[in-house]
């Protein structure tokens, strides 16, 4: 079942078996469900052996199990658990497996709240659509002592699995006829809070927090050597042998291709890139054996955009000044003061309200420049987003403003 077409393929397998096999019954059936490659279904007592048998042998590699109702006339299918009553009425409930761990997204986890909420009633909405209203009420019970252990608070969960009103999330507000802006920003803790609460005077901007906090961050990349030769998509470094001056380059090709591409530069004298040049003019030798990843990234725009934020943040290269000549002036400000400063602030919470602002991709590659960097902005970086980036941010989204500022903002900025 690892293929996308296996979902298919048991369809058309499943249909050809029950039209091949339930016309040679001896008894008929009221009902039959399917999804996939399970089925429910009801038969009379005694019918089980001759419906097994008749599965069974509709090919060898297909070998099919049945459930019988348990003591309570109740069997489990998919989420849901179907309930014989005495008049042979069914009623459904909501059902997980006895191996279920039962754990939900903790509370203390480091996701938006919304996300914690929206997890709960969603949790309660699919109870209230498999259960018979007589079992409601029970399983809800069941639901709240499972996310109590999850770490939600009582008075959280009460109000909202118990209270019918709740908060009402509507896309599209009465009243509002301009089109709602969307952007996805990483979630920052309280200053995720911030931000929303600064945005929502706008009804026609919504923002969706997503979570940066990922094994893939928390963990080291440890590869060996020809690993890192095997990888593509990246922005890497190399470093002169004779004047210790770097040269940093980007490439989609494998970095081992990209290598052998740069020798043959040099060896044939083909001033291709500032790398070759520097190595035939200056008869230097490059430093092929310790070439350094700084980033990966697929995105084309991306990638040429993380490349200039390295070439702009160091100081010894080969590199000419026309590599960087797109970098656009706000993000060669943050850049110099992440350079020049290294007092502890919230430049990345910051970086998210430039996104508001600036080019999406650029500001993907300047996040992960700056998560990978070791400084940080200083608090001069703070008031100026907060007297002249914000305001300007709120003017692209909102409508115009009569009189719109003036700032470093309306020059106009190189996009990649």
């Amino acid at each position: 079942m690892g293929s996308p077409v296996s979902p298919i393929i048991s369809q058309f397998v499943m249909d050809d078996l029950i039209e091949d096999s339930l016309p040679k019954l001896d008894f008929q059936i009221p009902f039959l469900k399917k999804y996939v490659d399970d089925m429910i279904l009801s038969i009379p007592q005694g019918g089980t052996e001759q419906l097994l048998q008749m599965f069974n042998n509709y090919d060898t590699y297909l070998q099919f199990t049945i459930e019988n109702e348990d003591e309570q006339h109740s069997v489990p299918f998919l989420d849901t658990k179907l309930i014989r009553k005495k008049d042979n009425t069914i009623i459904t409930s909501w059902y997980m497996k006895p191996g279920a761990s039962g754990r939900f997204l903790h509370y203390e986890s480091y996701h938006h709240q919304r996300h914690k909420i929206n997890l709960v009633l969603s949790m309660k909405n699919r109870i209230v659509r498999t259960s018979h209203p007589t079992l409601c009420t029970q399983n809800m019970h069941t639901l709240f002592e499972r996310f109590k252990k999850s770490g939600y608070p009582p008075k959280l969960l009460n109000s909202l699995l118990f209270n019918r009103s709740h908060i009402n999330d509507n896309d599209n507000p009465p009243g509002i006829t301009t089109p709602l802006k969307y952007f996805s920003i990483p979630y920052l803790g309280k200053l995720s809070k911030q931000i929303q609460k600064n945005f929502s005077k706008f009804p026609n901007i919504k923002l969706a927090f997503k979570n940066t906090l990922n094994l893939k961050t928390l963990f080291a990349k440890l590869k060996d050597k020809d690993n890192i030769l095997n990888s593509s998509n990246m922005i890497y470094c190399m470093t002169c042998l004779d004047c210790d001056k770097k040269y940093i380059g980007q490439s989609c090709r494998k970095l081992k291709d990209r290598i052998t591409a740069h020798k043959s530069d040099i060896r044939n004298n083909k001033q291709s890139c500032t790398l070759a040049r520097h190595a035939v003019d200056h008869n230097h030798s490059i430093d092929y054996e310790n070439v350094k990843i700084l980033d990966t990234e697929s995105n084309l725009h991306k990638r040429l955009f993380l490349e200039m934020a390295h070439i702009f943040k160091e100081d010894n290269t080969i590199n000419a000044r026309t590599d960087i000549e797109s970098l656009s002036v706000l993000y060669t400000y943050l850049l110099s003061l992440d350079k020049d400063n290294n007092t502890h602030d919230r430049s990345l919470g910051l970086l998210v309200i430039i996104a508001l602002v600036l080019n999406g991709s650029n500001l993907y590659g300047y996040i992960k420049c700056k998560v990978g960097s070791k400084e940080n902005i200083s608090s001069v970086t703070t008031d100026f987003i907060r007297k002249q980036v914000l305001p300007n941010a709120v003017s692209m989204v909102a409508p115009q403003s009569s009189s719109p500022q003036a700032n470093l903002l309306s020059q106009p900025t190189n996009t990649v």
